[in-house]
């Protein structure tokens, strides 16, 4: 890559317009004329003096240090395109923008909103044809060119247009391809699309394929700004326009229809109905209308586009709502939480990093990014689980408070996250007070389970009254339909889990219900139901794959045991502690048992034989996969002591065992010990 001037540059782009159809006619040769187009403009540009930075495809960025010498390059590169002899008979038409304004050169790169500009510019024209803007006319002494007008570009905003004029160039072209060109009501964007390069695209392909597409995804994942982004993207697909129905503050179902109408501006002259007038003037118009916000009137929307798509061929549908239409020929699409990588190296790479840094840096202009800890960065984002919104309105308050301070305050974050009408708080409202009885109960239910969990956990624990186990089911599949809950494959098995953002809505809703101590009560008998099994199957065939599971599920045996040592009680923790894997950290997990072993200890009741005995045998297994041999002896005869005692001999006998062929491993210093525990134990049986 080159290096161009700095300062306030003049950007070229170009591209080659219908490369696809052009690498379709030309076949294997395509790549050799690809090479030869390119070659012949940098070497033009570079004679001019500009300096290509960026090639990528069919496409080339170029900077020059004049403006002048920018639409002369272009000029001049346009002509030798049209004089070249392409081979079978073929015809490269390029497309030229070029704007002038700041870029800072950041790692041989060029950034800033000129970049944006130029390239929004270019995407605009015509092959064959040089657009630019004013702002370059005017560095450049007004050269001769076509006025065009203001035209709104996507992500920038409007831009005065002109087209070059010269000898030797095309001058008939169709208007520029921005949002103006074609009839839209899209509202103009007021800050950059981010990220969702590849749900752009899909999307894309997908509206102007099919002719009803629903995005679904929670509140605030950014479904209507995807929507109107991919509107923007396939105007030039649709010739008769792109029409934005907002339904969000439609309460009335029944005047669905007149919403529709009243957007594309269509009346009932005749009186046969509006219905019927709309169908009449969409039908043969080829044309899409973006329904948005459609989860209150799921009903109604569904009998609407049934009808419309039935009596009119070229019409395309694309809905947002938290749940499916429901219709026959629906192309459903799952609008998922931005990308957050596991590794804070890797947050350049990340959408919801990259959305909440352009933010911050929009919203608190002192705030900077460059000095910010990755991992503080990447666990914000973690914890707003990547919604775009939530992201933005937390990205928002870097203006008072550092980003520390902004980690620690997200557990509070629904008065947090709050300016006027737009708040995390009413998005999660909004779905919540959609839902009836019976699913308002369990999702506030669900809050118990910290991390994911099966349907048959979901059953165990949350099936109390009003709620009968046999419509749990069902009562969760519709959550799931409605977004509330997603759905992820583990281990061949389906599992289920909220974003933290809607659990802790919920833990608020169980709260109120005064449900919250029913909960965690259910959440710990479930939790001591898996343990009295881990304990009935210690030591035989099965024991494996219990402890297999039983690791899937740690993170709620965690949450479980922390609520009963809150409540007092012990015993139920240490028996969590000793049976379930809790953490990979073997001295971790032993000094945790050892340590709950002398609080049970101390306590007035003393613990029962079996729960000792079990402590005890997995403290001292866990000291032997330490090498801490020693240690291991002595926990193995406690727990042989507590297994006599309690009067389960097969359990005496296998931890005496245990120890038994400990010996080879034992230092000599410890041979004492060894011919203490035969005198007092025996040899293993």
């Amino acid at each position: 890559m080159s290096t161009g001037p700095r300062g306030t540059p003049t950007l070229l782009f170009t591209d080659i317009e219908g490369s696809t159809k052009l690498l379709e006619h030309l076949g294997s040769i395509y790549a050799s004329v690809l090479l030869h187009h390119r070659n012949l403009l940098q070497r033009i540009f570079e004679e001019h003096g500009g300096a290509v930075v960026g090639s990528e495809g069919d496409s080339l960025f170029v900077v020059f240090e004049k403006a002048s010498t920018a639409i002369a390059a272009a000029i001049e590169g346009q002509r030798a395109l049209t004089s070249e002899s392409w081979p079978q008979g073929a015809r490269l038409r390029v497309r030229m923008g070029i704007h002038s304004g700041e870029a800072d050169l950041v790692d041989g790169n060029y950034v800033g909103m000129a970049v944006h500009i130029a390239a929004r510019i270019s995407a605009a024209a015509h092959g064959g044809q040089i657009l630019f803007s004013e702002v370059t006319a005017r560095l450049a002494g007004n050269p001769p060119a076509a006025d065009l007008g203001w035209h709104r570009l996507k992500d920038v905003g409007e831009v005065h247009l002109l087209q070059a004029q010269a000898t030797g160039l095309e001058s008939e072209f169709p208007p520029p391809r921005t949002l103006s060109a074609t009839a839209n009501n899209l509202p103009a964007s007021v800050d950059s699309f981010v990220g969702r390069t590849i749900e752009l695209a899909e999307l894309k392909t997908k509206v102007t394929t099919h002719r009803m597409v629903t995005l679904t995804g929670p509140g605030g994942s950014g479904k209507t700004r995807l929507a109107l982004e991919v509107g923007a993207l396939v105007l030039p697909d649709f010739p008769n326009g792109v029409w934005l129905v907002a339904l969000a503050a439609l309460s009335e179902p029944d005047r669905l229809v007149e919403w529709i109408a009243e957007v594309v501006t269509v009346s009932d002259p005749t009186g046969d109905g509006l219905g019927t007038a709309l169908t009449a003037w969409l039908q043969p118009w080829h044309l899409l209308l973006i329904l948005d916000n459609c989860e209150h009137l799921v009903d109604r929307v569904a009998s609407a586009c049934e009808q419309l798509l039935a009596a009119c061929p070229t019409l395309h549908l694309l809905a947002t709502s938290r749940e499916y239409i429901g219709i026959r020929g629906e192309h459903a699409m799952a609008v998922p939480p931005l990308a957050i990588p596991e590794d804070p190296a890797l947050a350049p790479l990340s959408d919801a990093v990259s959305l909440f840094v352009e933010r911050a840096a929009a919203a608190a202009p002192n705030w900077d990014a460059k000095g910010a800890d990755p991992s503080t960065l990447v666990e914000v984002c973690r914890r707003l689980d990547g919604l775009p919104l939530a992201i933005e309105l937390a990205a928002s308050r870097l203006r008072t408070i550092s980003l520390s301070e902004l980690a620690n305050r997200l557990d509070d974050r629904f008065p947090f996250l709050g300016r006027g009408e737009r708040t995390l708080e009413a998005v999660v409202k909004w779905s919540y007070d959609l839902l009836n009885e019976d699913e308002k109960v369990l999702f506030s239910r669900l809050s118990v389970f910290p991390h994911r969990f099966t349907l048959t956990m979901c059953e165990e624990v949350t099936s109390v009254e009003p709620l009968p186990s046999s419509a749990v089911g069902e009562l969760l599949y519709r959550l799931t339909e409605k977004s509330l809950v997603s759905i992820a494959e583990a281990a061949g098995e389906t599992r289920y889990q909220m974003l933290e953002t809607l659990r802790r809505y919920a833990s608020v809703q169980l709260e109120a219900r005064g449900e919250s101590e029913r909960m965690a009560e259910s959440l710990l008998d479930w939790a001591m139901k898996g343990v009295a099994h881990l304990e009935s199957v210690m030591r035989t065939p099965a024991q494996d794959d219990a402890l297999l599971k039983a690791t899937r599920e740690a993170i709620t045996y965690r949450h479980a045991m922390a609520w009963a040592l809150e409540h007092g009680s012990i015993t139920d923790a240490l028996r969590v502690a000793a049976a379930v894997p809790l953490s990979h950290d073997r001295r971790e997990r032993r000094a945790e048992v050892v340590a709950l072993i002398g609080r049970a200890e101390s306590m007035s009741a003393p613990l029962s034989p079996m729960t000792l005995g079990h402590a005890w045998a997995a403290a001292g297994n866990l000291a032997y996969e330490e090498g801490q041999f020693a240690e291991s002896l002595a926990a193995n005869h406690r727990a042989a002591e507590a297994f006599e005692s309690a009067g389960d001999m097969r359990l005496a006998g296998w931890t005496k065992r245990t120890a038994w062929s400990m010996r080879a491993s034992l230092p000599f210093a410890t041979l004492t010990m060894r011919w203490v525990w035969a005198t007092r134990c025996g040899p293993p049986r």
